[in-house]
């Protein structure tokens, strides 16, 4: 198993009536059926769903799409807190919209622009977004690099 999905502490011990964190990463662990959309799953076990195809693949960086921005917001803030929980090495970002169809919403230019630059270096092993935020044009990274 890949060193950044091992957790940083032990989650056995004899003051634990149910190791839950043991319950949780054998779940993560087992391989899931062949499914590449969370369709039908409800948004408390998502990010558990989510986690386990992280674990399939952990050199591969993860897209999660959402519905809409809150959806993909709330997604990524239930990552970053399953990770911190499970003490995984896992970075979690959320790529902000700023367009949607004709209508712009300001105020996300500049944390897109760090995210994108960010995942051009380096990459997060997990990146959340609303559907516009994955299909709204981008300038080619030449020009604003």
């Amino acid at each position: 198993m890949d060193q950044k999905i091992k957790s940083k502490s032990n989650f056995s011990s004899k003051k634990d009536i149910f190791p839950w964190k043991d319950a949780i990463f054998r779940y993560l662990k087992t391989a899931p059926a062949e499914k590449k959309s969370i369709s039908g799953t409800t948004p408390e076990a998502a990010p558990l769903v989510i986690l386990r195809e992280y674990f399939r693949h952990p050199e591969t960086p993860l897209l999660v799409a959402a519905a809409d921005a809150a959806g993909a917001e709330h997604l990524c803030n239930a990552l970053r807190i399953w990770c911190r929980i499970l003490d995984l090495q896992c970075r979690t970002e959320l790529l902000p919209e700023t367009v949607r169809g004709k209508m712009i919403s300001g105020g996300g230019e500049g944390e897109r622009a760090r995210v994108l630059l960010e995942s051009l270096n380096h990459p997060p092993e997990i990146l959340c977004g609303s559907v516009y935020a994955f299909t709204a044009p981008v300038p080619p990274p030449e020009q604003w690099r």
